[in-house]
């Protein structure tokens, strides 16, 4: 008999919700979030398929299924509360629901991205953590120049000289000490980006990704950080059936309000990961400025308006980026090339 369980994952336990194929609650249990007591239970059950949501803690649970050759189906949060919503009149959205939403073939399915997807996109989510937390390091150097009227004469006050010269400053001992540690810690934080971006040149080379990453480069604007951006957020590239499909999943393409007849577009949707939002927003910067039809396609739009504009060019190279990483071409930028379009 086949089995059909929901799991509601938390921090410590998760609770599961057997059913049968005619929708019978079978066992419902609170269990531990121990490996030999997950598998304990769901062993119980020879023919069992497992539902999850992909809240911010399924990865281990799904790699504990795969290595025990559970199956598993990873659900769209947003996505299975509004089917449930709709169709189980609740908004709670719990191991009851995932099991009945997966028996009847219901459920809205999520991307499941390998442990070796997930690392790519760690180590990469990473190196923005630091470059993040390096900026915030800087800001507070600045502060205290700026409290203490203190100008440096140097192109980069963070470069060899200037930092020569913040040190020689006369300030009141506790904030020569703030700037002296401030210091230390962005050249510490450096030296560890750098680490960063080694490891990650390290495995996009272990998994054969560099001649995507030289053609996503051809792209005006791309760089190699957010190349492998694209290669890490997106995954497996053919689980989208176009670029449209694509855009959807980064979440860059307009909202839309329909009532009626009438119908009206807003901002994007800002669904999917916000860290592939941001790094072609920063492709996008660099691009406008070059010669290419993105380019041009910009300075169209921004006549209206700069910021959507700019989303606009975004969109444009995730559209590219699509083209390129399933034809394996170059971006070509004479003439108007068909890899623009959409």
């Amino acid at each position: 008999m086949n089995y059909y369980a929901g799991v509601d994952l938390h921090k410590k336990f998760s609770v599961f919700t057997i059913k049968n194929g005619e929708g019978d609650l079978v066992k419902q249990e609170k269990i531990t979030n121990n490996r030999e007591e997950l598998l304990r239970f769901i062993k119980q059950f020879e023919k069992v398929k497992l539902a999850v949501e992909a809240t911010f803690n399924w990865a281990w649970f799904s790699d504990i299924c795969d290595e025990e050759n559970v199956p598993l189906v990873l659900s769209h949060p947003l996505k299975t509360r509004a089917i449930a919503s709709a169709k189980i009149k609740t908004d709670k959205i719990d191991s009851n629901i995932l099991a009945d939403l997966l028996r009847v073939n219901l459920l809205p399915k999520s991307y499941r991205f390998t442990k070796e997807e997930r690392a790519l996109k760690d180590i990469l989510r990473y190196r923005i953590a630091l470059v993040r937390y390096q900026t915030s390091l800087k800001n507070r150097v600045h502060a205290i120049l700026h409290k203490h009227n203190i100008q440096i004469p140097a192109t980069d006050i963070f470069g060899k000289l200037g930092k020569k010269i913040c040190l020689s400053q006369s300030l009141p001992p506790i904030y020569q000490k703030m700037l002296n540690r401030y210091l230390f810690l962005t050249e510490v934080i450096a030296l560890e980006i750098v680490g960063a971006e080694n490891i990650a040149d390290e495995e996009f080379k272990k998994h054969n990704l560099f001649d995507d990453l030289k053609r996503l480069m051809t792209i005006p604007g791309v760089g190699k950080f957010t190349a492998m951006m694209i290669l890490a957020e997106i995954g497996n590239i053919k689980r989208f059936k176009n670029a449209k499909a694509l855009s959807s999943y980064v979440g860059i393409i307009p909202s839309v309000y329909q009532s009626g007849e009438t119908r009206r577009s807003g901002s994007i949707t800002k669904e999917g990961t916000a860290y592939l939002r941001w790094a072609l927003i920063q492709s996008a910067h660099k691009s406008v400025i070059q010669k290419s039809h993105l380019a041009s396609f910009y300075r169209r739009l921004k006549k209206k308006d700069k910021k959507k504009a700019k989303v606009a060019v975004a969109r444009k190279i995730l559209v590219a980026a699509y083209h390129i990483l399933t034809k394996k071409a170059e971006f070509k930028n004479p003439g108007k090339p068909a890899i623009l379009s959409g």
